[in-house]
């Protein structure tokens, strides 16, 4: 933009205003040299701003201008382009096609007259479209071979020739199935009165069971005085026991006695002869005892 003979000490700018629809741009652009410090290099200072007015005329020194953009060249150009809608090729294609440049858009190449056409009549919305058609009918036709190849697969593993004789298989099949499930829930429901059948066992075998064990509990409360009283006579037997060993003594002493002894031996003989019929009775008292033991411990081992 900067004439190479313009005097380094002089600042170069473009200040371009313009409307779009309701609302004035004002787009300005300057360039000046100035030299780096420390090296001397020159160097070119660039400034791109875009505005909006707010209020007043264009050629006013009083309007007021909003600031929507400022920074480096391609930030304030690709604002320019979203406001316009074209870019700074297609604006010069476009724009000043009437002023006699329309055999640019004539040398123009295939692609790039289809991006000036499709900016000039907003034809991207129908290319999206045929786009997404070209898509959905590539997806259909590969839908369809799955299904076909799906199809193929089935009448192989199926054996049958025709989707008909697929059919009718399907058709026995199902019947068959049918007859399997109506087979299915009378087995169920057998076993379901069974189950319940079973259940209802148990629990008369349990109140039995019940009702046995407490007769026999009750037997055996009954029993119990005889059990002590025969407690008491096993008690005793053993207090006889220990006499025992005093007869032995005396079967000894009957032995060894003399003449002159006869008559403490006489005695003797009619003590043991009571001690034998007492231990006698004790005897078959402790044998009664060992009897009723044994028949409680059968009970407890077979309570049914």
């Amino acid at each position: 933009m900067r004439s190479t003979a313009a005097d380094d000490a002089l600042s170069t700018s473009v200040d371009f205003s313009f409307q779009l629809g309701s609302e004035v741009y004002r787009f300005y652009r300057s360039q000046s040299v100035y030299y780096v410090r420390g090296s001397g290099r020159r160097d070119i200072r660039e400034e791109h701003i875009c505005y909006r007015l707010t209020d007043g005329l264009p050629t006013d020194k009083q309007a007021q201008w909003e600031l929507l953009v400022s920074g480096s060249e391609t930030k304030v150009r690709d604002y320019a382009q979203r406001l316009l809608g074209l870019t700074c090729e297609q604006f010069s294609q476009v724009i000043v096609l009437p002023q006699g440049d329309f055999l640019k858009l004539l040398r123009a190449n295939s692609n790039g007259k289809a991006e000036i056409l499709q900016t000039l009549f907003a034809t991207q919305m129908w290319s999206k479209i045929t786009d997404k058609m070209k898509q959905h009918a590539n997806m259909l036709s590969k839908e369809v071979g799955e299904l076909y190849a799906t199809k193929t697969a089935l009448l192989e593993r199926e054996e049958a020739e025709t989707m008909e004789a697929l059919e009718e298989k399907c058709i026995q099949s199902n019947s068959a199935l049918c007859a399997s499930q109506t087979e299915l829930k009378q087995l169920q429901k057998t076993v379901k009165d069974t189950l319940e059948q079973l259940n209802q066992s148990k629990r008369i075998t349990a109140k039995n069971h019940t009702k046995r064990i407490e007769r026999k509990q009750s037997n055996l409360h009954d029993y119990a005085p005889t059990i002590e009283k025969k407690k008491k006579l096993l008690s005793f037997a053993k207090q006889i026991e220990q006499i025992y060993p005093y007869w032995q003594n005396y079967q000894t002493a009957k032995k060894k006695a003399s003449i002159e002894k006869r008559t403490a031996y006489q005695t003797a003989q009619q003590t043991f002869g009571q001690a034998q019929l007492y231990q006698k009775a004790t005897e078959e008292q402790q044998e009664n005892v060992l009897k009723q033991k044994e028949q409680m411990v059968q009970l407890e081992k077979n309570p049914s």
